[in-house]
């Protein structure tokens, strides 16, 4: 089966031959070249411009791009000369005929190769660069021409998100497992940065294996056979021989004390034949713990790993964590938050679950508010992913402990010091190493880097020396904190049960009879009378549903199988049929548009707002031909809007438009950025929905995603931007004040992350999406080996400094001075986010001795600015590209297929009807609803 959801003339098929190179990186510089090194000369003739040029485009053309390659390419690329066979002369300028695509890849790979230019004669960059803008937006364009349908929305399947969905809610399943289902189906195709275009949702042999393996998984789930049994483990504290662990003697070895210290010891005694004495460990964590009222007082524990489970917990996971479900979690305890500057606002038990799992991890928390002496039980129950054949999960507890320890890193205020003397001399090496490693990478002459190394060895040999002489203790308690008034946690168990399921479950009961173990015909057209329509998401004929009755009899008949076990088999074929995976909007007759039924309509507009079949109001209007009253379907948009399943909306949309799918890709460096810890990775991926949602929800201005003079935050990301007095897990909509510096998305925490490398920002990949994400005028792409900025060797530069020698090559900067500026404006948040008023990152600690940001710039219209505030400023000033842009992806998701230049008089349209409404969210989802092109086949 190989159902292309494309247009019927050959676009999809001139879309993957002729067009599969356009977007690949090379297209810029590799064009550039090849343009500009073709050498100049003879006389010959392009071949007229494409119709499919716009005005401006075809001007262009004659303008420039003509005269460009007459006086530069000819004489290499004619018809006489051909060098290579390549010619340029007869280049089409309708990227969709014949080989045109293909040619000017070849023209690509051949300077990108390095065999090209072959002649001294180099015209001015400007020139080159207008001409190669010219091309790149022509390529461009004739993507979305070969993607699209002549202004029409082409027939397409469900994508996986809307698949998931569908079948969570014709079976009632859980939306935990609707997410497993839609991480089991194949990755889909985009269209215009979508994956709801047709002519990217293809289907195959290879997908359909998947399909059919996923279908019978939902039948299983919802229409399972038998009961499933619940599993159930205990963990007692006093049974846990982790958490009370003691050393197991009261001395040590200096080699072990900094080993731990990640300092490998073997440096300092390899050319040294004494031994060194044991010294004495002196108090640890553990040693603090009390075993009381058949449970354990906790005060201390190891930093990073503060364990409540110990080596049972992968015993526990073992013998009840067996399948994919819901499970409860108890808990009894009680817990002291502490008293004085230790006080926190409530003591809490945080569970993490495959935590380094992207798929997989799950964490919640326990609120322990009773006291010590008068202990509680809690409950939770969690949706719990098992993980594939062989997988070993991982089951973690912690609790949010004031840090007794830190060995090293020790600042004073711990429970439990590190000796000062031995902790001044371990920092003092390892500075001393690190100073004397950066002297190597970054190629210093060799005085620097004998002196280093001098340094180094100075500090080892004191270290070392100490060493002989030190008899302990290594650790001691702080005198200046008394045990009482850190916080304490008392528990004596946790359970872990499930999975948690009901018998029967609702689909079983809704669908299946249950109760009865036989059926007949009768029965059998009963279930497939209610189900189909559903399930096809439009009436259904007599012949359909006793298409269905017979296949049951048949599986009874041939396999053997029971009435309920034939009904599942049938049932699990259903959900691979064209008439489910389709949203089928047959032509008209006579090929011309038409408009959609009522049932077409309902089915466009939910899989539009909610990602999923259409609800029974939407069904029943439908029924009445009601929907296409006008008046209808504002209500119906508002209902729908201000329903829950909403949220899919804004899942999918804004997971897409602004690559939120995407922001987990980056490794952030956590010993730079010891700040960055799950919660805030969490919340920073988080928060771009919740803030759209916001959006949505209140009927805010769109504007808002440029700037804004609120965020929408939790705890966690609140004091990561410096907003005081927000508690909790919750998202919430908070007032800014400008010291914030935050509003809008580009003061997200997760999206500058995501701009980054994890190390250090990166201008370049900030400005290229304020392009194309805000203003979708995406810039040209780079080679393949254009690389990233490299350090230069002898010199600490900063990245400011890095892309201005880069912009000193005349080719570079035609393309950097479009989009390092709007990169560089965001240069005060480093790579988690964090404000900064000066460079950190690649070794820098954004001290006083480091360079102070400089985020000023020029915008591609000229205007000037200083700071970020004057930056937003501007781009809000020049929001009109923001909403033509904003516009375009809201229709192109909207519609399922590229939104270009035909389509100009549709975008604005809708911003015409909406800027009344200061372009209203709310009013914008309206004004498409209300198009033709949204309403018609």
């Amino acid at each position: 089966m190989n159902t292309s959801a494309s247009d019927p003339n050959h676009s999809g098929q001139v879309l993957r031959s002729r067009v599969a190179g356009i977007g690949a990186a090379g297209t810029f510089l590799g064009l550039t070249l090849a343009l500009v090194f073709c050498g100049r000369g003879a006389a010959a003739e392009l071949p007229e411009a494409s119709p499919f040029l716009s005005a401006e485009s075809r001007k262009t053309y004659e303008e420039r791009v003509r005269p460009f390659l007459e006086r530069h390419c000819f004489e290499c690329h004619d018809e006489s000369s051909a060098k290579a066979g390549f010619r340029v002369d007869d280049l089409d300028t309708d990227f969709l005929l014949g080989k045109t695509a293909d040619r000017w890849r070849e023209a690509i790979d051949q300077i990108n190769l390095g065999k090209m230019p072959k002649t001294k004669s180099k015209p001015d960059p400007g020139d080159a660069f207008a001409v190669v803008e010219w091309v790149n937006q022509e390529l461009r364009n004739a993507e979305k021409r070969a993607q699209t349908t002549a202004g029409r929305t082409p027939m397409r399947r469900l994508n996986r998100t809307e698949y998931a969905n569908t079948v969570r809610d014709l079976f009632h399943l859980d939306d935990e497992f609707a997410r497993k289902i839609e991480q089991e189906l194949p990755a889909d195709g985009k269209v215009d940065g979508f994956d709801r275009g047709g002519a990217a949702l293809f289907f195959d042999k290879s997908q359909l294996q998947a399909y059919l393996d996923v279908a019978e998984l939902v039948v299983r789930e919802a229409l399972p056979a038998e009961p499933v049994k619940a599993n159930q483990f205990r963990i007692k504290a006093l049974d846990d021989s982790g958490l009370l662990r003691k050393s197991p003697k009261p001395t040590t070895t200096m080699e072990e004390v900094l080993d731990r210290g990640d300092i490998k010891f073997s440096d300092l005694i390899k050319n040294e034949k004494r031994p060194l004495p044991d010294v004495e460990r002196g108090p640890e964590p553990y040693d603090l713990n009390v075993r009381r009222d058949g449970g354990v007082e906790i005060v201390a524990a190891w930093p990073y790993a503060e364990g409540l489970g110990g080596g049972q917990v992968q015993q526990v996971l073992q013998k009840v964590v067996k399948r994919d479900g819901w499970y409860r979690f108890r808990i009894r305890a009680g817990a002291s938050r502490g008293n004085g500057s230790f006080a926190v606002d409530a003591v809490r038990v945080q569970v993490d679950y495959c935590p380094q799992s992207r798929e997989l991890r799950r964490s919640f928390a326990f609120t322990i508010d009773a006291p010590l002496d008068q202990p509680a039980v809690y409950e939770q129950t969690v949706f719990l992913r098992r993980g594939g054949e062989g997988f070993n999960p991982d089951l973690r507890f912690r609790w949010n402990i004031y840090h007794p320890w830190r060995g090293f890193h020790d600042d004073g205020k711990e429970l439990i010091r590190t000796h000062p003397e031995m902790r001044r001399l371990y920092w003092a090496g390892r500075n001393s190493a690190g100073a004397y490693s950066q002297a190597l990478e970054t190629k210093q002459p060799p005085e620097k880097v004998a002196e280093a190394l001098k340094k180094r060895n100075e500090a080892y040999e004191n270290l070392y020396r100490f060493a002989l002489e030190f008899r302990g203790p290594v650790n001691h308690l702080n005198p200046e904190i008394d045990l009482k008034d850190v916080q304490h946690l008392w528990y004596e168990y946790i359970d872990v049960e499930g999975p948690l399921t009901d018998w029967p479950t609702k689909a079983a009961q809704e669908i299946l009879f249950i109760g009865t173990d036989s059926g007949d015909a009768k029965d059998t057209r009963e279930i497939f009378t209610r189900f189909l329509p559903r399930a096809y998401r439009r009436p259904v004929s007599e012949e359909e549903i006793q298409t269905q009755v017979r296949r049951v009899q048949t599986v009874q008949e041939h396999e053997g199988k029971s009435f309920p076990d034939a009904v599942r088999a049938v049932l699990a074929s259903v959900l691979v049929s064209p008439a489910f995976l389709f949203l089928d909007e047959p032509a008209a007759p006579d090929g011309k548009p038409r408009p959609l039924s009522d049932h077409e309509l309902a089915n466009r507009l939910s899989y539009f707002l909610w990602s999923t079949v259409p609800d029974a109001e939407l069904t029943q209007l439908a029924a009445e031909k009601r929907l296409h009253e006008p008046a209808v379907v504002r209500e119906q948009v508002k209902r729908m809007i201000a329903d829950p399943r909403a949220r899919q909306f804004v899942e999918n949309f804004v997971g897409q438009w602004m690559r939120v799918r995407d922001f987990d890709s980056v490794m952030v460096d956590t010993n730079q950025y010891r700040n960055y810890d799950d919660a805030l990775r969490d919340a920073s991926r988080r928060e771009p929905f919740e803030f759209f949602h916001e959006l949505l929800r209140g009927d805010l201005s769109a504007v808002n995603v440029i700037d804004s003079d609120f965020v929408v935050v939790n705890e966690r990301l609140a004091r990561h931007y410096g907003i005081d007095g927000v508690k909790g897990e919750e998202f919430r909509r908070v007032p800014l004040q400008p010291k914030h510096q935050r509003g809008g998305i580009l003061g997200m925490a997760g999206l500058l992350t995501y701009l980054a490398d994890g190390t250090r920002t990166l201008p370049v990949r900030r400005g290229a999406y304020v392009l194309d994400v805000l203003w979708n005028t995406p810039a040209a792409l780079p080679p393949p080996n254009a690389g990233d900025l490299p350090v230069i060797k002898g010199k600490n530069l900063t990245v400011r400094q890095r892309l201005e020698q880069h912009r000193s090559v005349a080719f570079c900067a035609s393309c950097h001075t479009k989009i390092d500026p709007l990169g560089l404006a965001l240069e005060n948040y480093d790579a988690i986010g964090s404000w900064r008023e000066r460079q950190n990152g690649e070794g820098r600690k954004g001290g006083k001795g480091d360079p102070p940001i400089d985020p000023s710039g020029i915008m591609p219209g000229g205007q000037s600015f200083q700071t970020l505030s004057e930056f937003k400023r501007i781009l809000l000033e020049e929001k009109p590209k923001f909403l033509k842009g904003f516009t375009e992806k809201l229709l192109a998701y909207a519609l399922g297929r590229p939104v270009g230049a035909a389509d100009q008089e549709l975008v604005n349209g809708i911003l015409t009807s909406t800027s009344a409404e200061d372009y209203r969210l709310q009013a914008m989802l309206q004004a498409i609803v209300a198009t033709r092109a949204f309403q018609t086949r």
